[in-house]
């Protein structure tokens, strides 16, 4: 799909682009606090098996996934709500993710919570980790664009493959396999 210029667009779409930026913010703050609660109702509902309840590994396995998920949806919303200027726009919010940690570590420490310090590390790189990957991603994306003009567009298929990695590797950290390379999903 071409990106039409802010200015070649009719009103209606200016107002919906408008209104994405206006939205991104507050929808990344709701849903970041939403990841996290779902994925610590998640994690007490099933690692009991396992664990046991309110040990100390299963607070850190709670705290750690809970407050990763937490920065990695904060950056993740924001970038999926946003029309254009995606790689730019992960790079501010995982910076104001920065700066919302700095406060917290800062007030973590005072108070000697190392829960939060924990906690504030974890939303770091989570938060880092997206934003890395939206940058990877955008990057391949233009490059990929700009060879593929001549070949006609993307499939559907192949930017449902690129998003399903996208996220994958986002959760994961992983490096893509080979498998991804030989399907150009990468």
């Amino acid at each position: 799909m071409e990106q039409l210029d802010f200015n070649e667009k009719t009103g209606k779409q200016k107002f919906l682009d408008v209104l994405c930026w206006i939205v991104a913010l507050p929808a990344s703050v709701l849903g970041c606090v939403i990841a996290y609660w779902i994925v610590v109702i998640l994690n007490r509902l099933t690692i009991t098996r396992h664990v046991a309840p309110y040990s100390f590994m299963e607070r850190v396995f709670e705290q750690g996934i809970g407050h990763a998920t937490m920065g990695a949806a904060f950056v993740y919303i924001s970038v999926c709500i946003v029309p254009s200027y995606k790689k730019q726009t992960g790079i501010v919010i995982a910076g104001i993710a920065l700066l919302f940690s700095g406060a917290s570590l800062l007030a973590a420490i005072m108070t000697r919570n190392y829960w939060a310090i924990f906690g504030v590390v974890c939303m770091n790189v989570g938060s880092i980790g997206v934003a890395h990957d939206v940058f990877k991603h955008e990057t391949q994306k233009a490059t990929d664009d700009s060879v593929q003009q001549d070949a006609g567009h993307i499939s559907e298929g192949t930017r449902l493959g690129n998003i399903i990695v996208f996220v994958g590797r986002s959760l994961t950290l992983d490096a893509p396999s080979d498998f991804e390379k030989k399907l150009c999903v990468v």
